[in-house]
C-alpha cells in the first residue's frame, strides 16, 4: 500500500468500484492485513455521508507476539 490510503484511493488507483473496493477492505480488515484510522484521525469532509473518510493502514504488527519483555 506503501501508507494510508482511503477506500477511494484504492478504487482508483486499482481500477474498481468503490463499492467492490469497500467489501475487499472489509474482509481484509477482519483477517487482520489493515487498521483503519479512530475517528479523531480520519479526513474531514469525505464523500461516505458520514463527513469524514477512513484511511487505512497495512498492518505491521501481523504475526507479532509479544513476550511481556521490554
Amino acid at each position: 500500500m506503501g501508507g494510508p490510503k482511503t477506500t477511494m484511493e484504492v478504487a482508483t488507483e486499482e481500477k474498481l468500484s468503490v463499492s467492490l473496493v469497500s467489501e475487499m477492505i472489509d474482509a481484509v480488515e477482519a483477517e487482520g492485513n489493515v487498521c483503519r484510522d479512530d475517528s479523531s484521525a480520519a479526513i474531514a469532509g469525505g464523500g461516505s455521508g458520514t463527513g469524514v473518510e477512513v484511511r487505512w493502514w497495512p498492518n505491521s504488527f501481523v504475526g507479532y507476539v509479544w513476550d511481556g519483555q521490554e
